[in-house]
């Protein structure tokens, strides 16, 4: 973890800054007493009125004591990394009853399981006596925590958060091929707290943990998740939307579960979330969430795995639908059809921004080939993305190969085409010699959905004579080829036939609006829909709104399938219940 010397924690101290600066850099969040009170709530449901007295409580990443300032414990004992935060804690007086509030660093000390002690191998000889003993002796120990958030490159850091993943836990885990989940702070907390547990024995722990979920359902904690839930039981859990911290902008789930020491071997356990708003009278439960731990393969790795081809060929980068990148490099798999602009983020905040479809290769390199072979695993993705509502207790769901063995999925993955067709974010279009590498280009629409001899009758029935020639030694483009030989339903081939009816009814218009409008290319016979739709908006608006409306009532039958065919396994019920009832 990121550590600041003395000097630097006094002047950021003394400016007010400390916190914020540490938030930032490694995804530190200091809880708010609304969501602490109901934790404490939470554990006494299911510990019993008297937990602080009979468990010793550790709160090993404390900051400045919000977890515990409010309340009294017969055996506690604080620590965090910073030094500054010790002396705030006790310069307030907080927590005087505490057995020691003390410097140390959590993750800078690894339990090795098998090792005979030496004191130092234990994992917590820097700790104080007491609470070392405690472990020793066997009694119940509570971590009360919520650590920081933070791995390197992830969303809320810049540049600042590089090397914050760094400790012996994280050599550790990477010693033990716990997987790339090691790079987040709050999972190395989480494999320290199950080493101790396996180092003593004897000790009964529970752990009391805010944190995202993604350690519940995520393939990338898959190993450490086994580790876990085969040491700890679920107790119970609720969440809460992050936007409660201070200076957290994002909007993502925060969930707090409390976890005990497994006494015997259990059957699969499922693990609940209630989730919970504020309102102006406290707290209101809205439903509930069960987590799915299916350890299917992500949906991003299942569609990119067939995006490569042993030959690459070069072609325009492009930044968005009509804007190239020409000082880029362009680099593409050898018989691409089209390209899928992703961050890497598969989960339904990352399908949500940033994701689109592209003819050619984005700028930055962000995402993959579309190919003959995965063309219809990349729609299906595309459409469980952006058919998703996106709710702040869903944000973090990540998607998984869908149930390709269901009945209806072929069908509903044929008709994933057409969504994918007309979609805000299906930036597919046609350029016209564009300037790249001291040449002139042109890029195909292989997602063009009518075909060259249609557009060819078109053209001449109109005398639109730069289309005539843009059509000279062409051919039907890919997508409607597979449209041709495709079984759609009736209300996806509506959608479709209304979209072909739109092209037919605007050509009129097309080559003076063409004129008006150069950087829109629609000269080019297989321009895109999100080219062609700036005519129809300005030519055909009630035609063209109709077919929005018969859109998206297509789109709302196609939703069903992001959860029937499992891209998100999560499940929700709803039911409002206010906790000061």
């Amino acid at each position: 973890m990121l550590s600041f010397n003395g000097k630097l924690s006094g002047i950021l101290r003394k400016k007010g800054q400390m916190n914020k600066h540490h938030q930032r850099v490694t995804g530190a969040f200091f809880t708010p007493k609304i969501w602490v009170d109901e934790a404490h709530k939470e554990i006494e449901k299911s510990l019993g009125e008297n937990w602080k007295d009979e468990w010793v409580v550790w709160d090993c990443c404390c900051g400045t004591a919000n977890l515990t300032r409010d309340y009294k414990f017969k055996e506690l004992y604080l620590s965090t990394l910073e030094q500054g935060d010790i002396n705030d804690i006790k310069a307030a007086g907080y927590n005087s009853e505490a057995k020691e509030i003390f410097q140390y660093d959590f993750l800078s000390e690894c339990p090795i399981k098998d090792a005979l002690l030496p004191e130092d191998r234990s994992g917590i000889s820097k700790v104080p006596w007491e609470l070392q003993n405690a472990f020793k002796e066997g009694k119940k120990i509570l971590f009360l925590i919520n650590p920081p958030y933070g791995a390197a490159g992830s969303g809320l850091g810049k540049k600042g958060k590089t090397g914050v993943q760094y400790s012996s836990v994280h050599s550790e885990m990477k010693n033990n091929g716990v997987g790339s989940c090691r790079s987040q702070l709050y999972a190395q907390f989480l494999y320290k707290v199950f080493l101790l547990q396996k180092k003593f024995p004897n000790a009964k722990v529970g752990l009391g943990l805010f944190s995202p979920p993604s350690y519940l359902n995520y393939p990338s904690y898959s190993e450490l998740r086994k580790k876990w839930t085969n040491t700890f039981s679920f107790i119970s859990g609720f969440s809460f939307l992050s936007k409660s911290f201070s200076e957290v902008k994002s909007k993502f789930e925060i969930c707090f579960s409390l976890w005990t020491k497994k006494e015997v071997s259990s059957r699969e356990q499922k693990y609940y979330s209630k989730l919970k708003e504020t309102t102006s009278e406290g707290i209101l439960t809205i439903g509930s969430k069960q987590f799915s731990a299916a350890e299917n393969e992500s949906c991003l790795y299942w569609t990119k795995r067939d995006s490569q081809s042993f030959n690459k060929v070069e072609c325009v980068p492009l930044s968005s639908a009509l804007n190239t990148r020409p000082k880029c490099r362009g680099r593409i798999s050898e018989g691409y059809v089209g390209y899928m602009r992703h961050e890497g983020k598969n989960n339904v905040i990352g399908g949500k921004r940033g994701t689109y479809l592209l003819s050619s290769i984005y700028a930055s390199g962000m995402g993959f080939a579309i190919l003959p072979k995965n063309i219809l695993k990349s729609l299906s993705y595309f459409a469980a993305m952006k058919l998703t509502k996106i709710v702040w207790w869903n944000g973090d769901d990540p998607y998984f190969v869908p149930n390709t063995s269901h009945p209806d999925y072929p069908q509903w993955n044929n008709d994933a085409i057409v969504y994918s067709l007309f979609h805000g974010s299906s930036q597919q279009s046609s350029l016209r010699r564009v300037d790249y590498k001291g040449k002139k280009w042109d890029v195909k629409n292989e997602f063009f959905f009518m075909s060259k001899e249609e557009m060819q009758k078109l053209a001449e029935e109109y005398d639109y004579r730069d289309m005539i020639r843009d059509l000279v030694d062409e051919k039907d483009r890919y997508v409607y080829k597979v449209l041709e030989e495709t079984n759609l339903s009736p209300d996806a081939q509506e959608v479709l036939d209304e979209a072909r009816e739109l092209i037919r009814i605007s050509i009129e218009e097309r080559e003076s609006f063409a004129k008006e409008n150069p950087d829109k290319h629609l000269q080019a016979w297989d321009a895109g829909w999100t080219q062609i739709k700036h005519l129809l908006k300005k030519h055909h608006l009630e035609q063209y709104n109709n077919f929005v409306k018969l859109y998206k009532k297509f789109e709302e039958r196609m939703r069903e399938g992001v959860y029937k065919f499992g891209f998100i396994k999560n499940t929700f019920t709803t039911g409002k219940e206010n906790e000061n009832e």
